[in-house]
């Protein structure tokens, strides 16, 4: 997935995490870690990292500790805190589903559906997703065991069973492989602007290593807020396809699911594979675009680079980016997009250009917009039967 993939110092860590306890804001914090360590991160980057630091702090606390210090793991003793903050959560374990049975209040439901042929392997070690949900202030749980197509149409079972070689958990245990929460003020943020979904990963944010994906979405004010968190173990398509089609739609509901219309992600094509899978048949009624700050800041970092350090090689670059941003921002019809692509192509060629940036750049610049932002040019830029213009959101805030 093109990710921003940073490793953050541990001294801006603390940093962040100062600014939180002292409700600084992301935009400001953002702007004193690149001061003090030079370190870019935007916005929506901080506020997640801040995000997650109250969440530790709040479990590192001499209350909360001691609550969970007699349970057995870090898992138990994040589901204990997810629980008691009323957090609707889907987890996937590897492991004897029956022995879940400790973690269920008697007053809670559980069902199981039919093993199957899935206890083939590992003397009954199932792939398996316990579910936390709620009815009025009731918590309730479900445990269900992953069809057998879903488990060995892919590297699932083989990485769950690798992985639970890798930390030596014994027969009886559970490991979990991935976990996807949402907390009460996000799932009703979710049911009050469901119309747009972002989906984001972020790598760096745990001590594995793990990616962290996110959802948000845009409330009435237009900021983005998270909504969705998840654990992941990997990028891989079983990882998409378990989330897209079994963890969002049980923690936000079949009819949320059904009131999204537009899903935003950053462009990995395992991720776009399995969201295409779950449009038709999980999010009916949603369509998918790329994240117009992948296709183009990511892009252009990848596929051109630096064209040179003068003042005025700098503002070149700078007005092609923006000029690529107005297709999907201010072009009001196809006439004038076609007009405004001829003359990008053309300004890239001009004299004017090619003196200052000079050698193979203006060819890679060409070569960046044919192959990485052309293509994507029907989801910004698509005529109705009316010949107005339709504009698809390709663009990251």
């Amino acid at each position: 997935m093109a990710t921003r993939k940073r490793i953050v110092p541990a001294a801006a860590t603390d940093f962040q995490q100062m600014s939180a306890n002292h409700n600084i804001g992301p935009g400001k914090t953002a702007a004193m870690v690149e001061e003090e360590f030079g370190l870019h991160l935007s916005r929506r980057q901080v506020a997640q990292m801040q995000q997650m630091a109250k969440l530790a702090d709040d479990l590192s606390s001499t209350d909360e500790l001691e609550e969970y210090k007699h349970l057995d793991s870090d898992t138990d003793r994040v589901l204990a805190y997810l629980k008691k903050k009323g957090a609707t959560y889907c987890a996937l374990y590897h492991g004897v589903c029956s022995s879940s049975a400790e973690l269920v209040p008697q007053t809670q439901k559980k069902t199981k559906t039919d093993v199957g042929a899935c206890d083939v392997a590992d003397s009954g070690q199932l792939i398996w997703t316990e579910r936390m949900e709620y009815i009025g202030n009731q918590g309730c749980v479900q445990c269900e065991v992953l069809p057998e197509e879903e488990v060995f149409a892919g590297d699932l079972y083989k990485y769950a069973s690798e992985r639970r070689r890798a930390v030596l958990a014994r027969d009886e245990q559970q490991v979990l492989i991935s976990l996807v929460w949402a907390m009460p003020v996000g799932r009703r943020c979710l049911q009050a602007f469901p119309e747009l979904l972002f989906s984001d990963a972020t790598h760096k944010t745990n001590q594995e290593n793990r990616p962290l994906i996110t959802f948000g979405v845009k409330d009435a004010e237009g900021r983005v807020q998270v909504v969705i968190r998840a654990w992941a173990p990997n990028e891989r398509a079983w990882m998409f396809r378990w989330l897209f089609q079994t963890a969002v739609p049980a923690i936000i509901g079949k009819t949320t699911c059904e009131r999204i219309r537009l899903v935003i992600t950053d462009g990995d094509s395992q991720e776009l594979t399995q969201l295409d899978d779950a449009i038709s048949s999980v999010f009916t009624k949603c369509v998918r675009r790329r994240c117009g700050w992948h296709i183009i800041h990511q892009g252009w970092k990848q596929h051109v680079g630096s064209l040179g350090r003068s003042e005025e090689a700098k503002e070149i670059a700078k007005r092609i980016r923006s000029w690529l941003y107005s297709f999907m921002k201010s072009i009001e019809s196809l006439d004038e997009y076609q007009a405004s692509k001829a003359l990008l192509l053309s300004y890239v060629n001009s004299d004017e250009v090619v003196k200052v940036i000079g050698g193979d750049n203006p060819n890679n610049i060409v070569t960046f917009l044919r192959s990485h932002v052309f293509v994507h040019e029907q989801h910004f830029a698509r005529s109705s039967h009316n010949s107005s213009l339709f504009m698809g959101l390709c663009f990251d805030t």
